[in-house]
């Protein structure tokens, strides 16, 4: 079995000092992170959005988190986050008073695409919703 050093001797290494770091600690250390928030009342089982927001900053958008809740009363919260410009679903979730997902990967809207947060609660009457979309540009 050959030596390793048969191998390492045809491999020029350059010193690179790598640091990782989350999307939202990056944006919050560049000073790119944006929390988006939104508010409606919302009739029992209809679907309201709460944000509707179209990028003209001129940069691409990172989502990496989004969440949502019931804000007067008790009951069952389902919601979506949509790509409007490209017809694509994001996230779509469910919980009792609300519910919130970390992207492993963040959803990019780039420059002059349009994205909405959706929701349908099911308490038997009005009640106050809010959403959050954490985020950063690049």
């Amino acid at each position: 079995m050959p030596d390793r050093a048969d191998y390492a001797s045809d491999i020029t290494l350059i010193d690179h000092l790598v640091a990782l770091k989350l999307v939202p600690d990056w944006g919050a250390i560049e000073a790119t992170d944006i929390d988006m928030v939104g508010f409606a009342t919302a009739t029992t089982g209809t679907d309201t959005i709460l944000l509707d927001y179209t990028n003209n900053t001129g940069f691409t958008l990172l989502i990496y988190d989004w969440s949502a809740g019931i804000w007067t009363g008790d009951g069952q919260l389902y919601g979506a986050l949509f790509n409007v410009s490209l017809s694509t679903l994001f996230g779509s979730l469910g919980g009792a008073r609300g519910f919130a997902e970390v992207f492993s990967k963040p959803k990019r809207i780039e420059n002059g695409q349009r994205f909405q947060v959706i929701a349908r609660q099911d308490t038997g009457s009005n009640q106050d919703l809010l959403c959050s979309v954490g985020m950063c540009h690049i």
